[in-house]
């Protein structure tokens, strides 16, 4: 069987691909509770062979701890950005040593900054900067050392909700930092919660955890069922020296967002998962001739307007025309002109307001994708 699903997760991404019996998910949206639904009576499945996190937002990350908390199924891999292992060990294993660098790493940007998404080009910029440490050890160190933390009775007194009410009432209030800096915190807290749980929850589930580093290398992951395009599959945490609060902005990066490739074959066409990424890369070099599935980069969003000429480009040799799949977002905004564009397209949400959400499936036919019946196309103003 070959079919291709966008679950209709409400916000954020959550795409299905089955094929050749390979499967996989990638991302799973923002909520928690929902996504462990879709997979089994959508999908109609109860086993996985990959679930991806392309990078750490919300509505990216979310549906994957739902999943690895919840699912009854199996999951055999998961893929994660090579990012969150510059500082992993000491967000598993000490978390409250980290949790203060971050407070006094926030505390210095009192009043210049709000979010995470205003310190990325900085963030980005300091990472690319450093050079590993050749101390460089291995995954069953670091879940080894953190299992063995777990086990101890106070673990439960170091839950970061703890964190956020002691540090905001014993720090934030008695400096009388600003509102601003106080939810920075915040949400510096839940990115790395969100990391520290999507880590431990694919490590205790006995799933095979592989990194994959931004870079314009390319390699690793599956040959010809779902590979790499802008990232290299790394074997060993790499440790950075970079604070915790750019770690943390990095991790969440819609620039460094990895994208994967499912390359077309005999029994099935491509498909690339482009997450929030504008595609500022190389895409892979042998360009499909037949139909290919892009998923729209962040909902549509005309930041990323770059995406759609990339793949125009990448695609005008073999005059094959994409199908642009666009996951859930209500937005006035979005998507924007570049997607409208596109000549084969559709939402699991257009904005239009005249229907509600839709599961977005389609198959093959004579070796090319096609939506499935019932599947209404873009409607979006």
């Amino acid at each position: 069987m070959v079919k291709f699903v966008a679950l209709p997760v409400g916000q954020g991404d959550a795409f299905y691909l089955e094929r050749e019996g390979f499967s996989v998910l990638v991302d799973g949206g923002k909520s928690r509770s929902a996504i462990s639904g879709f997979v089994s009576n959508i999908a109609k499945i109860n086993q996985l062979d990959v679930i991806v996190c392309t990078h750490n937002d919300a509505d990216h990350a979310n549906g994957v701890i739902g999943l690895l908390e919840n699912w009854s199924g199996t999951v055999n891999e998961v893929w994660l950005p090579g990012s969150w292992t510059y500082r992993l060990a000491e967000l598993l294993t000490k978390p409250a040593e980290f949790c203060r660098e971050l407070v006094e790493n926030v505390r210095g940007l009192d009043g210049e900054t709000s979010t995470l998404e205003s310190i990325k080009c900085s963030s980005i910029d300091l990472a690319d900067g450093e050079k590993p440490n050749p101390d460089e050890v291995t995954l069953d160190v670091i879940f080894g050392d953190a299992s063995e933390y777990l086990d101890h009775p106070f673990e439960r007194l170091l839950d970061w909700r703890v964190f956020e009410l002691f540090f905001y009432h014993c720090l934030f209030r008695l400096h009388h930092l600003s509102p601003n800096t106080c939810n920075l915190f915040f949400d510096a807290i839940k990115t790395a919660d969100r990391i520290r749980k999507i880590a431990l929850l694919a490590y205790h589930r006995g799933c095979k955890i592989r990194f994959f580093e931004f870079g314009p290398e390319n390699y690793g992951g599956l040959t010809g069922k779902l590979e790499p395009v802008n990232s290299k599959e790394i074997v060993q945490i790499r440790k950075k020296t970079i604070n915790a609060l750019t770690y943390l902005a990095l991790s969440t990066s819609n620039k460094e967002s990895l994208v994967f490739f499912a390359p077309e074959s005999k029994a099935a066409p491509s498909v690339l998962f482009a997450a929030d990424s504008d595609l500022n890369f190389g895409l892979p070099a042998a360009a499909p001739n037949r139909s290919v599935i892009v998923t729209a980069p962040h909902h549509g969003s005309d930041q990323n307007r770059d995406a759609y000429h990339q793949v125009s480009s990448w695609l005008l040799s073999n005059k094959v025309q994409p199908i642009w799949i666009r996951s859930d977002c209500k937005s006035k905004s979005r998507p924007g002109s570049s997607f409208k564009g596109e000549t084969a397209k559709t939402c699991t949400l257009c904005n239009c307001g005249v229907h509600p959400k839709q599961t977005v499936k389609c198959h093959t036919r004579l070796g090319k994708w096609q939506f499935t019946r019932g599947t209404r196309r873009c409607s979006c103003k």
